[in-house]
């Protein structure tokens, strides 16, 4: 129609948006070679287009989740152009789909076996069916048949075993089987040698990986993390990894993978380790500098799974700190996570001068340091997360003069920490890009950080179980939310605050200075008195779900 038409002719009149790989490859035939030309990875070029499918509003962002989904009229127009090549319907029609067919998907569609008719499908490359209860026989027969697949999708089904007929799938290049309930993966995964992603995450019942994974030379992506896999399998042959989610540190005496397997993956750029066990036996000589010589190395967690506080020895700590300093990541890293750590220092490489291109961090569940790292000028970090440091007390900023604390911050969460009484002031110059700040279960603190007024941008405030605070005041907030905080008396001088929700506060006496006030929630169905002066100036009032707009007031 002549909608779909004006889409496509302003979309091949745009200029490339995209970064220089996208600009040079974007229709070579030569798309291999122009990407080692510009030293541009699959992935970045693949990332960079999907930003510039972005922009351009083809493909568009749910309001709740981090999902994208494609533009309802994009949808129509590659629906018309793919008609005899893709079905993403209704299983019943199954039937009548011609034999040429390349991609068919069947979503959470409760489908209990696959139905007769797709193992006609000869011509099938992309077969999706994920979120169905699909039995034993089910993948037996998509192996027998279709044997041209190159991505199949059997992720959130009740598959329990992977038939040896699989190694028939010799171009399949994309394989997901996460969460579903296979206890062993067949050694004809060898054969695959194509493959290049292979999903296993939450195979709870899944203990170890087949020896012949060692042959699948072009694997980039490997997650198998919160599986059950404790029996060793070597993976230093797989050096085009760029993503390897579930490594379990530890000795091949064990239990875990070898350390040193990471010594040939140069292109590791996503890496989630598992610590299960305190290991030093050839620590220093398989870990000194394995990860910081990782110069692709953009996201890092490192999880201590069962490493009990409670259970540790008196020079576990120390040893645990030094497998830690060992696991010294590049000065490229973005993303890191610790969680679970149980040293009682933190290593000496998390700082500004090791990190200075962090921009997300999160420290979460160490239960034995009772300070924090030198964080607080790491220059580019924009999200920070501090959750369950159960003996942290202070949170001391360590002003400078010449450096301010988190200059690019946008998101700071401090969450579950039970003893943290105080938290020291900000400085003009602190936060200055702070849009939000969530403050949950943390019974007592007795006030936030002066110096919040500096902040000029902050769009949302959550303080959830803080239970000391009396007062909150001089805070440029447009969204505030406040939930059981028994001690709030005041709320005052909030002048940009638009939206007000006060949940469990039965000792809120006072809202004054909030001339921008709009809306209001609240649970209590008793009406508090601050509330009568507001009436004239808020347009909604939203108590136990039921809203009310001014003129019902």
């Amino acid at each position: 129609n002549t909608t779909s038409q004006g889409i496509v002719e302003d979309h091949n009149h745009q200029p490339p948006k995209g970064s220089p790989c996208v600009s040079s490859s974007g229709h070579s035939s030569k798309t291999s070679q122009d990407n080692k030309q510009n030293h541009c990875s699959v992935q970045e070029m693949a990332d960079s287009y999907f930003k510039e499918l972005a922009e351009r509003g083809l493909v568009q962002r749910e309001n709740k989740t981090k999902r994208y989904k494609m533009h309802e009229q994009v949808r129509k127009i590659a629906e018309s152009l793919t008609e005899n090549e893709v079905c993403a319907g209704d299983p019943k029609y199954v039937a009548t789909l011609p034999a040429s067919l390349y991609r068919l998907s069947f979503l959470n569609k409760g489908l209990t076996t696959i139905p007769e008719d797709v193992g006609r499908l000869k011509s099938l490359k992309t077969l999706l069916l994920s979120g169905n209860s699909l039995g034993e026989t089910d993948m037996d027969t998509i192996c027998k048949n279709l044997e041209l697949l190159r991505v199949l999708d059997l992720s959130d089904t009740e598959i329990q075993s992977v038939p040896k007929t699989l190694g028939n799938l010799v171009y399949l290049r994309h394989l997901n089987l996460s969460r579903t309930r296979i206890r062993a993966l067949h050694e004809s995964i060898g054969r695959l040698r194509r493959l290049r992603f292979l999903g296993l995450r939450e195979c709870e019942h899944l203990t170890s990986l087949p020896k012949s994974i060692q042959k699948l030379l072009k694997l980039e992506y490997l997650d198998f993390r919160d599986t059950g896999i404790t029996k060793s399998t070597r993976l230093h042959n797989l050096r085009h990894l760029t993503l390897l989610h579930g490594f379990v540190v530890g000795s091949m005496s064990s239990y875990g993978l070898l350390l040193e397997d990471l010594q040939n993956m140069s292109d590791l750029s996503d890496l989630q380790i598992d610590i299960r066990k305190i290991v030093d036996r050839n620590i220093e000589r398989d870990g000194i500098g394995m990860l910081k010589e990782k110069g692709n190395l953009r996201n890092l967690e490192i999880r201590c799974c069962t490493v009990n506080s409670e259970n540790l020895s008196a020079g576990d700590p120390d040893r645990l700190k030094t497998m830690f300093t060992q696991l010294h990541p590049p000065q490229c890293l973005v993303s890191l996570k610790i969680d679970g750590y149980h040293g009682t220092v933190y290593p000496e490489w998390l700082c500004f001068s090791e990190l200075p291109n962090l921009q997300h961090l999160s420290l979460e569940n160490c239960k034995s340091c009772g300070g924090l790292p030198p964080i607080w000028h790491l220059q580019k970090l924009k999200f920070l997360r501090i959750a369950n440091l159960s003996k942290l007390r202070t949170i001391d900023m360590q002003p400078t003069a010449e450096m301010p604390s988190f200059p690019n911050v946008e998101e700071l969460e401090i969450e579950g920490m039970e003893d943290l009484e105080n938290w020291s002031d900000f400085r003009a110059g602190d936060l200055l890009h702070l849009r939000k700040l969530a403050l949950r279960r943390c019974p007592k603190l007795k006030r936030l950080p002066g110096g919040l007024e500096h902040c000029k941008t902050m769009s949302k405030m959550e303080l959830i179980h803080a239970g000391l605070v009396q007062v909150l005041e001089k805070i440029p907030v447009q969204e505030l939310l406040v939930e059981a905080m028994p001690s709030l008396r005041e709320v005052s001088n909030l002048p940009i605050m638009k939206v007000f929700t006060v949940i469990s506060c039965p000792n809120l006496e006072t809202v004054s200075g909030v001339n921008s006030l709009q809306h209001i929630h609240m649970e209590d169905e008793q009406l508090p008195k601050w509330l009568g002066q507001h009436f004239s100036r808020i347009e909604t009032l939203d108590i136990l779900g039921k809203k009310t707009t001014a003129c019902e007031m």
